[in-house]
C-alpha cells in the first residue's frame, strides 16, 4: 500500500482536483490519502473543513503544520507519493528533499526545483510547450488531461443539447465575493427579467461557504461601490422587487449545463462552464480592487499592513495587461464572449447581458466551439493515478 501526500490550497483546486484523483486513487485501492493546505490567498478559510470531509482522506495539515512537518520524520511517506495540485512549489520541492520523497506536480514547473520532481502532469498541448520552455526534459512530462473535466463528469454524464431560458449567476467562493456580487447580481437579473418574462436565474452557492454563513451573506445590503439590491431569502429562493433566483449548492453543475448563458467571476468554473458548453460572460469588476484575490507577489501585498490598497493600485495599472481571464476564451485563443474588466453597475451590465441573450444564434455558435475545443474522450485522473501506481519508487536528485 502506498500512501499519497496532496497539496492543495483554494477551492479550485479542491473541487476540481483532489476530488477526481481522490476517487481514482480509492478505485484502484492504493493506499491511504493525507491532504497539506499551503498558503494561498485564494483560499476561503474552508478548505480544512471540506478536506476533512471529502472519502478517502485520512490526515489533513493546516498551513502552519508546513514548517512542523518538514522537521518530522518523513517515514510515513516512505515508498508513496506527493503530488503537488496547489501552492508554491518550494514547498513541495522542500518535502521532497527533505523526506526524500517521490514528487509529482500537475501543471506547474520551475528549473531550479526540477530537481525534487519525478514527472509532471499536464492538461493539453500548450502546457507540454510551457513546460519545455521552462527546460523541463521531455521524458518527465506526461500529458494526461485536465482534472475539471473528471470533477464535472461526478456530477454531470454528458453535456445536454437542450438548454432553458435559464441565466447562471457564479459569483465565486469567498465571503467576501458573494456578499458584493449578489446584490449585484440580483439587480441585474431584475432587469433581465423585465425584457424576458420567462427568464430563470440561477445563483450558484460554492460548498466552500458553510450553510448558517451563506445563508446571512446572501441577504446583505448592497456595497454602495457595486450597487445592486438586497435580497431576502424563501428556502431556496432569494427573492427582492418582484424577482427572485434559485440558489444552488450541490447540484450547480446540473443547472448550469441547461443554461443559455452564464455569468461569472475567473476560475475553475469557467472551465466547467466550457466542458458543460455553456457560453460564458466573464467579469472582474474593478469597483473594490482591494478585495480581489492575486497570485505572485502582488498577491503576498494582502499579508501586509495598508498592503491591500497599495495592491488594489497595482491591479489598476495591470489590468490591461491581464489577458484573457476565462478558461474557454484561453483555451480558444480569443474572446468567445465578451470578459470585462472594468468598474461595473447592475444597469450597464444588464443591458450588455441583454444583447447577449438575445442572440440565440451567437449563443449557439459558442456553445458548438466549446463542444470542438473541450473533448470528453479522457479520463485525466485515472491516467494520472496509473501513472504513479506504474512508477516504482526513485529519490529525488540531490539540490543543485
Amino acid at each position: 500500500m502506498k500512501r499519497l501526500l496532496i497539496t492543495a490550497n483554494s477551492p479550485g483546486e479542491m473541487a476540481g482536483w483532489v476530488r477526481p484523483i481522490l476517487a481514482a486513487w480509492k478505485r484502484r485501492d492504493l493506499g491511504p490519502v493525507d491532504i497539506l493546505l499551503l498558503p494561498c490567498t485564494f483560499a476561503t478559510g474552508e478548505e480544512e473543513r471540506v478536506a476533512r470531509s471529502l472519502e478517502g482522506v485520512e490526515r489533513v495539515y493546516k498551513p502552519r503544520d508546513f514548517w512542523k512537518l518538514l522537521w518530522k520524520d518523513g517515514s510515513l511517506y516512505q515508498d508513496g507519493h506527493l503530488l503537488h495540485l496547489g501552492g508554491d512549489l518550494m514547498y513541495s520541492a522542500f518535502l521532497s528533499w527533505r523526506w526524500k520523497l517521490e514528487s509529482w506536480a500537475y501543471l506547474w514547473a520551475r528549473p531550479w526545483w526540477d530537481g525534487a520532481f519525478r514527472g509532471y502532469f499536464t492538461k493539453d498541448e500548450w502546457g507540454v510547450r510551457w513546460l519545455k520552455r521552462r527546460k523541463i526534459p521531455p521524458e518527465k512530462i506526461h500529458f494526461t488531461g485536465d482534472l475539471v473535466l473528471d470533477a464535472v463528469r461526478q456530477k454531470v454524464e454528458a453535456p445536454v443539447e437542450e438548454r432553458t431560458e435559464q441565466i447562471s449567476y457564479l459569483p465565486g467562493s469567498r465571503a467576501i465575493e458573494v456578499k458584493s456580487l449578489t446584490p449585484f447580481f440580483l439587480e441585474v437579473h431584475r432587469r433581465m427579467s423585465q425584457r424576458f418574462p420567462r427568464v430563470r436565474g440561477v445563483l450558484h452557492l460554492s460548498g466552500f461557504l458553510p450553510l448558517q454563513q451563506s445563508e446571512a451573506l446572501l441577504q446583505q445590503p448592497p456595497d454602495p461601490k457595486v450597487g445592486g439590491i438586497q435580497g431576502y431569502l424563501e428556502g431556496d429562493t432569494l427573492k427582492a422587487d418582484g424577482v427572485e433566483l434559485q440558489v444552488v449548492r450541490n447540484n450547480g453543475l446540473q443547472h448550469l449545463s441547461r443554461s443559455e448563458v452564464a455569468l461569472s467571476i475567473p476560475g475553475t468554473k469557467t472551465a466547467e462552464a466550457g466542458y458543460l458548453r455553456t457560453p460564458l460572460v466573464t467579469i472582474l469588476p474593478l469597483n473594490r480592487p482591494e478585495h480581489l484575490p492575486s497570485i505572485g507577489l502582488v498577491g503576498l501585498l494582502d499579508f501586509l499592513p495598508g498592503g491591500k490598497y497599495l495592491k488594489a493600485k497595482l491591479l489598476l495599472r495591470l489590468r490591461d495587461k491581464l489577458g484573457l481571464l476565462a478558461h474557454p476564451n484561453m483555451v480558444a485563443g480569443r474572446a468567445l464572449l465578451p470578459e470585462y474588466v472594468e468598474e461595473l453597475d447592475p444597469a450597464t451590465m444588464s443591458e450588455r447581458l441583454t444583447t447577449i441573450f438575445e442572440d440565440k444564434k451567437k449563443l449557439r455558435e459558442v456553445s458548438d466551439t466549446l463542444r470542438s475545443l473541450y473533448s470528453w474522450d479522457r479520463r485525466p485522473a485515472e491516467e494520472l493515478v496509473e501513472t504513479l501506481s506504474n512508477y516504482s519508487f526513485q529519490a529525488p536528485s540531490s539540490r543543485k
